[in-house]
């Protein structure tokens, strides 16, 4: 009986140790916005002349929906979502209706896995456009700072200039740097087009490509698991017979 199960109780503590091996991240999603010549915090002069202005932020996610300088309408949210076997690093999106030209920063930091070399695939997805082009960019920064897009730490994961609906996807090869967390930003430039009222409404999604179960692939763990679970079984059956 003992022996029984020992072997049930193996064969699912190993399964759940595998699907749940990976320490969750105390990752920090933040919302930014930058528009010349608009204080969009009350702070004064750094907005103004350029400054990011941090408008939410959250453990996990964030979002803003509100009106910001020229623009009359502004809604981005941002999830950080990393998972096991196909980690979704971060999930973003902005629509904004409005004149002139708007920056959306949304940063996902503190992030610990996936780490080391990766492959990491951002998805720039366009989904309407009108009266605008948009450029939609990522980047990774190794000195996991907020916002961050060109600095010495910083890497270009994709960047892509829209004029119309449309979806572009890059692989990047990058190192994550050292293990105390690193951060990737989404970076959504609108720029409205003639005198007209512009319309932009996108997606940034970033993942990272899954690596395999160390030692064993994900269907030889499972077909363990069923075998050694099975073994439990027909001993016992013996054992009821005898």
């Amino acid at each position: 009986m003992k022996f029984r199960l020992g072997m049930s109780t193996l064969a699912v503590a190993g399964l759940i140790g595998v699907l749940g091996g990976s320490p969750a991240n105390a990752i920090t999603v933040s919302i930014g916005l930058q528009e010349a010549g608009v204080d969009g915090d009350g702070g004064g002069a750094a907005c103004v002349t350029g400054g990011i202005c941090k408008v939410a932020s959250g453990s996990g996610n964030a979002s803003f929906n509100n009106s910001y300088g020229t623009f009359s309408v502004n809604i981005a949210s941002g999830l950080a979502s990393p998972a096991i076997f196909f980690p979704d690093i971060l999930q973003t999106a902005s629509h904004d209706v409005g004149k002139g030209t708007i920056d959306v920063y949304i940063t996902a930091s503190g992030i610990l896995s996936p780490a080391g070399l990766q492959s990491i695939i951002s998805t720039l997805t366009s989904n309407t456009l009108t009266n605008a082009t948009t450029n939609l960019a990522v980047y990774l920064d190794t000195a996991d700072g907020v916002f961050s897009t060109i600095c010495g730490t910083c890497t270009t994961l994709a960047s892509h200039l829209f004029t119309a609906a449309g979806i572009f996807t890059q692989a990047t090869m990058v190192n994550t740097g050292p293990a105390d967390g690193y951060s990737i930003t989404a970076r959504y430039t609108i720029t409205t087009t003639g005198r007209a009222t512009g319309n932009a409404n996108s997606t940034i999604n970033v993942a990272a490509v899954p690596g395999p179960v160390v030692g064993v692939g994900f269907p030889g763990l499972l077909a363990a698991c069923a075998a050694l679970i099975g073994m439990a079984r027909r001993r016992r059956h013996r054992a009821a017979l005898v």
